[in-house]
């Protein structure tokens, strides 16, 4: 569906390859009326830090800056397991083990700490070790592994050695866009606008528990389905959840029984302009496509109290062989407070971070020379 091909797009090839973001019929033809909360943090792109609310803060916001790579994987012409086809999602173990899911092959490659290649697990289809169309991975607690589709989701329990000695699975109740595990709850962001919100808290059979969150501020209901793509992050063992639309400079946090914590608001992101045509019968929604705007590209809690999130800076199209070409001029980071919502900015150095543990970094970059994606891993 397209919201999962704009998430796809966003994730995983846009920073893949900086200078090709979206290309076609692949970049979808939204944008965002965006209501504007009093009180908002703004998130500045200047190399003047806001006020940093704690010393861990700041020593993580050092920690960032100072992080290293330690290994990659992602070749031309190597071994199979260092192909990669379309890079979408990666999560850690609590012995370090690095599981990355490669959406295009439909299979989850496991590596050592250190980088060693250890094993693969699942395949394409409906079976209990298969799954079509996978777009995430979440380590839930004891080591049992969540991957999901839009439609449905694996729970995967393994031993030390990669085998799999237990599968379960579950449909979502609505169409997914991302997940992801916090206290002793699933939260899931949801690819159709409920009139509840655009959040939802499963049990762990799958069925939601409560949905909340902010609802896009469109009459039109397609354009609403348009605006309610976006992505959340929670950390494991903290009590928040954070969510964020692609097209919109507003990031909302929020607890775990769905109330608002704080609202940031990203001051110098660049929205497209939108309009509504009439598409056979039906309303569609189309932006003109010359304009300069931005994305949000990833949301990563880095600690129990703060995260990552990540604004790609478009360009404007270029026609490159016959076809459009949105490029990324650059990646802005920003360290957020749990507590607050207030940010420090890291500048555009990081690559483009898919996943945080307590000592590794894990993210995608583009081969300067292959322009093959390649997965680096980063101690921190």
């Amino acid at each position: 569906m397209l919201t999962a091909m704009r998430r796809a797009f966003l994730r995983t090839s846009a920073s893949a390859s900086l200078t090709l973001l979206l290309a076609g019929c692949g970049r979808s033809e939204t944008a965002v009326v965006v209501e504007r909360p009093s009180g908002a943090t703004k998130l500045l792109a200047s190399e003047t830090p806001q006020n940093l609310t704690s010393p861990s803060l700041s020593l993580t916001a050092n920690r960032l800056k100072a992080a290293r790579p330690i290994w990659r994987v992602g070749s031309v012409d190597g071994r199979p397991e260092t192909q990669w086809g379309f890079v979408r999602d990666v999560t850690t173990d609590t012995t370090g083990r690095v599981y990355i899911l490669d959406q295009m092959n439909a299979v989850i490659r496991v590596f050592s700490p250190r980088g060693e290649y250890l094993t693969s697990m699942l395949r394409d289809g409906d079976g209990p070790l298969e799954i079509r169309q996978p777009i995430g991975l979440e380590m839930l607690p004891g080591d049992s592994l969540l991957v999901y589709s839009t439609s449905s989701a694996r729970i995967i329990a393994a031993d030390r050695n990669g085998r799999i000695v237990q599968a379960r699975s579950f449909r979502h109740p609505t169409p997914t866009l991302d997940m992801c595990w916090s206290g002793s709850s699933l939260f899931e962001r949801t690819a159709s606008v409920h009139k509840d919100g655009t959040v939802q808290r499963l049990a762990m059979n799958g069925t939601a528990e409560l949905r909340f969150g902010a609802l896009p501020q469109f009459a039109d209901p397609a354009v609403r389905a348009q605006l309610g793509m976006g992505i959340l992050e929670c950390p494991p063992n903290g009590d928040w959840v954070v969510t964020a639309t692609f097209d919109g400079p507003m990031i909302r946090a929020y607890d775990r029984a769905g109330d608002s914590i704080w609202t940031s608001e990203v001051a110098e992101f660049r929205q497209p302009e939108i309009s509504v045509v009439d598409v056979g019968g039906s309303a569609g929604v189309k932006r003109p496509g010359t304009k300069p705007s931005d994305q949000v590209l990833s949301l990563v809690a880095v600690s129990d109290d703060a995260l990552v999130a990540q604004v790609a800076r478009i360009g404007a199209p270029e026609v490159i062989r016959g076809r459009r070409i949105w490029p990324i001029e650059r990646i802005d980071s920003f360290l957020i407070s749990a507590d607050d919502g207030r940010g420090y900015y890291l500048g555009h150095a990081l690559p483009h971070l898919i996943h945080a543990a307590s000592s590794l970094l894990v993210g995608l970059i583009s081969d300067p020379a292959t322009g093959v994606p390649v997965v680096v891993a980063y101690e921190w």
